[in-house]
């Protein structure tokens, strides 16, 4: 069909899928999330039920609505969640059906009764595997109770021990034994289909756009994917690497744009562990030796270190700050997007359901936390809290400008980090060390022509400071004095350092200046007067 039909039969497709769902009554895979208006009040994870009002379906507070999604299409490809098996049995047929009235086909497979020949005893055979799969994402805590049923102490305390002490045996082990409970639970039993021996198979990993999506939601296997691509090419590019007529900023070039590219991809959404984290680095580092011409020998006798290694290759940043910038380049462009975007909506949704309360594992979003608290370290007057709360950096971002720079100085430490582009900005959230946006600095005054000072009478008491306090210490009082006796104080001040001035009884009366200064004799006897007698009414 031609990509336009196709589009609209997609289309046609989720809205059927809807309806039947509405009619049937069966369960929506439903998450909260603040409405469009209070999107920036939003928080990235560790979500409190409490603090969000939300009780059951009841919404309590209309700050937080609620979206359901029924189905996610991509091109030809297209994913249906359901929240039990008991769901599943029920909804999948009918998408069969809704698929098959207009003209398309879900692919299924087929089993048969087969007889033993040798004990005449009949049993079901796999005759043909489905392309249409499914997996099931236990949930915490679930594969240790299929465990505690099935398994012996030994396994038990194989599963049981913490990410901080295992080594690899003890992972690979692990791996190893939730798969093979994975694939005995009878929740991963085959789901039956409209036909004649119609069924759809489960599956432990699903591959989706390229990215590896596992039952147990970690990211090992994405990843060992990732560097086996990214090894395989660079091997088949080895004679251009050790081909001395290129030079090394070409090298580093192509190997920035395919092997690091490949082996990247989709990093955006992973949940890294340390090490995981490690071998990414591990691999990358194999790549730059072989680019260089330095074997382990010569690093070793050489001494030369992983800082010194990167930069004789370009300042190479290494893979953790690569991610980093990949993972905030990402969460830019999704807040910047419409609110209506299926990943905009997913950043601060939340289950409205109990979980317990500890974390065996991190999530895409706490890697995501964890990568905007380093970005932002350096940024004056943002502080990240506990929860990712979007009020601390969601204006910021709205800047795609001041974003990038940010960005680029996870790379570039040298390169300066502007003022936050929103000044008026003067949310303190109550676990935020994060402190108003200071005003600007007021523009530099013109230069001042070379104009000699004016002159000043050195006799001349300070000048008062701008409180009661301060006038009353430059006449000579403290606290509590008379108001008569300041009136005194300051017109003796006044006739002292002008007597052709001031007049005794403020207006002009055209005395000279020997006769003014009988009369501030006169003053002067009344305010020592005046003085004494506070002193002993004090």
């Amino acid at each position: 069909m031609a990509p336009v039909l196709f589009l609209f039969l997609m289309a046609a497709v989720s809205d059927l899928i809807d309806q039947a769902w509405e009619r049937e009554g069966i369960e929506k895979v439903e998450f909260m999330r603040p409405s469009n208006e209070d999107f920036p009040t939003g928080q990235i994870h560790r979500h409190n039920m409490k603090k969000n009002k939300v009780t059951g379906e009841i919404i309590v507070n209309d700050q937080h609505v609620s979206f359901h999604v029924n189905t996610t299409i991509y091109v030809d490809d297209a994913a249906v969640p359901f929240t039990s098996r008991k769901q599943l049995m029920k909804g999948l047929p009918i998408v069969q059906s809704i698929f098959s009235k207009l003209g398309m086909e879900v692919h299924v497979g087929k089993e048969e009764e087969v007889t033993d020949e040798n004990t005449g005893e009949s049993k079901t055979v796999l005759t043909k595997k489905s392309k249409t799969e499914v997996v099931w994402f236990p949930a915490p805590g679930e594969i240790r109770s299929l465990a505690t049923l099935a398994l012996a102490e030994e396994d038990l305390q194989t599963l049981d021990v913490s990410e901080e002490n295992e080594t690899d045996e003890i992972r690979e082990s692990r791996a190893a034994l939730e798969l093979r409970l994975y694939n005995d639970s009878p929740q991963t039993d085959d789901v039956p289909m409209n036909g004649d021996g119609a069924i759809v198979t489960y599956t432990n990993i699903f591959k989706y756009l390229g990215t590896l999506i596992s039952f147990d939601l970690r990211d090992d296997l994405d990843i060992e994917a990732r560097i086996n691509a990214a090894t395989r090419n660079f091997g088949a590019m080895s004679n251009f690497y050790r081909a001395p007529q290129v030079s090394l900023d070409a090298k580093y070039s192509i190997f920035m744009a395919i092997q690091v590219n490949l082996l990247l991809w989709g990093c955006e959404c992973w949940a890294l562990r340390v090490h995981l984290k490690d071998k990414l680095e591990r691999c990358a580092r194999r790549m730059i030796r072989s680019i260089l011409n330095l074997s382990m020998h010569d690093i070793k006798d050489s001494r030369i270190t992983i800082k010194q290694l990167n930069k004789k290759f370009r300042n190479f940043s290494g893979i953790e700050k690569l991610i980093i910038v990949r993972s905030m380049n990402f969460l830019g462009k999704l807040l910047r997007g419409k609110v209506e975007l299926p990943p905009r909506q997913m950043l601060v949704a939340y289950v409205n359901h109990s979980r317990p309360t500890w974390c065996p594992l991190d999530t895409n979003k706490k890697s995501m936390w964890k990568n905007l608290k380093h970005m932002m370290k350096d940024v004056r007057y943002i502080n990240i809290d506990f929860v990712g709360s979007l009020k601390d950096f969601y204006y910021c971002a709205l800047d795609s400008t001041w974003w990038k720079i940010v960005v680029a100085h996870i790379l570039d430490p040298s390169i300066p980090i502007p003022e936050r582009p929103n000044d008026d900005f003067a949310y303190m959230p109550r676990r935020s060390r994060r402190r108003q946006q200071p005003p600007p600095p007021p523009p530099p005054s013109p230069p001042r022509r070379n104009v000699s000072p004016p002159r000043r009478n050195r006799n001349r008491p300070a000048r008062s400071r701008n409180s009661v306090l301060g006038a009353l210490e430059v006449l000579g009082f403290e606290n509590f004095t008379p108001i008569d006796e300041v009136k005194a104080r300051y017109r003796y001040l006044a006739i002292q350092y002008h007597p052709d001035k001031h007049s005794l009884f403020g207006e002009d009366n055209g005395m000279s200046l020997e006769e003014t200064t009988a009369h501030f004799r006169v003053i002067k006897d009344a305010w020592e007067f005046l003085r004494e007698q506070a002193r002993r009414e004090a």
